[in-house]
């Protein structure tokens, strides 16, 4: 367990690769600089909770996020405010994961240079509740996810969609609201 205290860390991309507790004490700053992925998780039994998140990089070959989770299972992210990332909450080939209770605003340009709020690709069993995604291209969106649970979440003002599942399977979504986006859902 390593508590955070609060200040500005400008360390460039955090990298966590063992698992381990990471608590912000009076919301300290993870900031990207505009440049960098802001913190990339590839270890198992992570938590990461209680930051401010910011100014993630972007990049035409790279999907850079304020918080990657990569390869890895039952990690949680809690109670983050990320903010100006071109992907907020990008879960990549990983299994058991929490994404709950984080405040996830982008940076809107147009829809090829907008990443997705939180974005879920090629997992299992991830639970994607209570949090508040606005102003990115999709706020929510899953691509060969399977057995993913999708509620109690208030997605709005997204470019596209308030949620969008592409090639996904045995999923729930249930008690969100989506308001203001270029469309609702879109189950495909």
């Amino acid at each position: 367990r390593i508590p955070v205290h609060a200040g500005v860390y400008r360390e460039g991309n955090l990298l966590v690769d063992k698992p381990l507790t990471l608590t912000g004490v009076g919301r300290p700053v993870l900031d990207g600089g505009r440049t960098v992925e802001v913190c990339t998780i590839t270890a198992s039994d992570v938590s990461l909770q209680g930051f401010d998140i910011k100014d993630g990089g972007s990049s035409s070959l790279d999907d850079l996020a304020g918080v990657k989770i990569s390869g890895a299972r039952r990690v949680v992210v809690r109670d983050n405010r990320i903010e100006h990332c071109h992907f907020g909450v990008y879960v990549s080939k990983s299994t058991e994961c929490t994404v709950s209770g984080n405040t996830i605003t982008g940076l809107p340009r147009g829809e090829q240079d907008t990443g997705n709020g939180i974005h879920l690709w090629s997992c299992d069993r991830v639970t994607v509740t209570d949090n508040t995604v606005r102003q990115h291209r999709d706020g929510i969106y899953l691509e060969f996810a399977t057995a993913s649970r999708i509620e109690q979440n208030l997605v709005v003002r997204n470019l596209r969609y308030g949620l969008h599942y592409m090639f996904s399977h045995d999923s729930v979504y249930s008690r969100n609201t989506f308001s203001r986006n270029g469309a609702g859902v879109a189950v495909m």
